[in-house]
């Protein structure tokens, strides 16, 4: 087997950079017209993806701008149960992300999207886990999350995976789809047969 297809082990702080998002001191709140976007918690799906659509607009000084995500960027929820990554695979303008989440900037020879799916799976949320703080709110330290070892595969096989995972996350969406208009078509039965004499 030659050795740039070989899958490395490394810590994934040897592999991206990773840092805070904005420190705000207080509750956000919306603003009709505001100079950025913040992405919350509550801002990431089930599917691990930004709701784009729910983002708040706020008003932020221009030193807010060194916080900006780029596409390419993989956030982490450091508080609260669900840690885990969120890739941003296309731009979002002036956005950035609120403190309880890492901006994961993974160098070159490692895929966004790949890096998250991996911190998505259970052999890494093992050590996620063991590495939590706290017990009414548990929180993840950044320098525990750095020591995470990654698996680094062939940039093909990672493409790989980033596909497979792009039609999981379809189907789950058109399953869930088909779910909705399944009940609304018995919703709307029933309803006819309730009206009938």
């Amino acid at each position: 087997m030659k050795m740039e297809n070989m899958t490395r082990l490394v810590k994934l702080q040897d592999i991206a950079d990773i840092r805070s998002g904005y420190p705000f001191r207080g509750r956000i709140e919306p603003v009709v017209v505001g100079t950025h976007r913040v992405i919350q918690i509550k801002d990431i799906g089930t599917n691990h993806r930004v709701k784009e659509e729910g983002l708040f607009l706020i008003n932020m000084p221009s030193s807010a701008d060194s916080y900006l995500i780029k596409p390419g960027d993989v956030l982490f929820q450091s508080r609260g149960s669900r840690n885990f990554g969120t890739p941003i695979p296309a731009p979002l303008p002036r956005t950035i992300a609120s403190g309880h989440l890492f901006v994961i900037r993974p160098h070159q020879n490692i895929l966004p999207e790949y890096l998250a799916w991996f911190i998505n799976q259970p052999a890494a949320q093992v050590h996620i886990r063991a590495h939590q703080r706290g017990s009414y709110v548990p929180l993840i330290p950044k320098d525990a999350l750095s020591e995470l070892e990654v698996a680094v595969p062939a940039i093909e096989i990672q493409q790989s995976i980033v596909e497979l995972e792009r039609l999981r996350i379809k189907e789950e969406e058109l399953q869930r789809a088909i779910c909705v208009k399944r009940a609304q078509l018995i919703q709307s039965v029933c309803a006819n047969l309730a009206r009938r004499r």
